[in-house]
């Protein structure tokens, strides 16, 4: 897809698992930033990573060539992220669920789709007993927002680390501070609206936006919850919903542990 220069934006993805090395797709224009990887569980470094640019093993005449390998050298749960450009509001979310125990074992989460010529295209493939979900849809639902509202509020304060973010005042609450990084992530993307400044659920009455940007949005908030309940720098969805959600494959809905 052509896109002219002036229209590009920088966006993050994240890719996580368990088992390595593991190949994953990344997005069109994406390049190396310095990779984050952390303990899913914990949300601190996990161990030595790294991630390489080229093929994995799928034939490339019918795949997406833009493939990463994940690899690490002990058996902790690894998220691994990725900067790149864009012209689009169309978030993609995949997670691995295991079949039996509804279990989130992997996720895939991105501003964008895999590859935007294939936007179906899966960008990982699940293990055996395992299976590929795209969620990106239960961000637009009012129950999910309103769930991380209320951790938010029972949280019950920053943790010291963040006293050093450009965006921190003293005195704030998680939902505060978390509303400050929503609004740098949209300033970033040069998407900034003052009628999002107190709350993210603003979003769904702001005229001329599509579904999918309303879900972008939504995201970018979500994320930044995601780094307040996890206590992880790193820009992604993946220990947020790892650590809190399972899946129901009978409802296709993620619920809280």
């Amino acid at each position: 897809m052509n896109i002219p220069v002036g229209g590009l934006k920088k966006a993050t993805g994240s890719s996580s698992g368990v088992e390595t090395p593991t190949g994953f797709t990344v997005n069109q224009y994406a390049f190396a930033s310095p990779t984050h990887v952390i303990d899913i569980g914990s949300g601190t470094p996990a161990g030595t990573y790294e991630t390489l640019a080229g093929h994995d093993t799928a034939d490339a005449r019918e795949t997406n060539s833009r493939k990463w390998l994940a690899t690490n050298n002990d058996t902790n749960t690894y998220t691994t992220t990725w900067d790149y450009l864009t012209a689009s509001e169309n978030p993609h979310i995949f997670i691995e669920v295991e079949n039996i125990s509804g279990n989130i074992l992997g996720m895939w989460e991105t501003e964008d789709p895999p590859d935007v010529e294939f936007p179906d295209e899966e960008p990982f493939t699940a293990r055996s007993g395992a299976t590929l979900y795209r969620v990106d849809s239960q961000l637009s639902k009012t129950t999910m927002i309103a769930t991380c509202r209320t951790w938010l509020a029972t949280k019950p304060a920053l943790e010291s680390f963040w006293t050093k973010q450009r965006d921190y005042q003293e005195g704030l609450t998680p939902e505060e501070f978390v509303t400050r990084l929503f609004r740098r992530r949209l300033v970033e993307r040069n998407r900034w609206n003052e009628e999002m400044v107190s709350d993210v659920r603003a979003v769904f009455s702001l005229s001329g936006l599509t579904t999918e940007q309303q879900r972008w949005r939504v995201q970018l908030w979500m994320r930044e919850v995601g780094r307040i309940l996890c206590q992880h720098r790193p820009n992604t969805l993946t220990c947020l919903v790892r650590n809190r959600f399972t899946y129901n494959s009978r409802s296709k809905m993620l619920e809280v542990k």
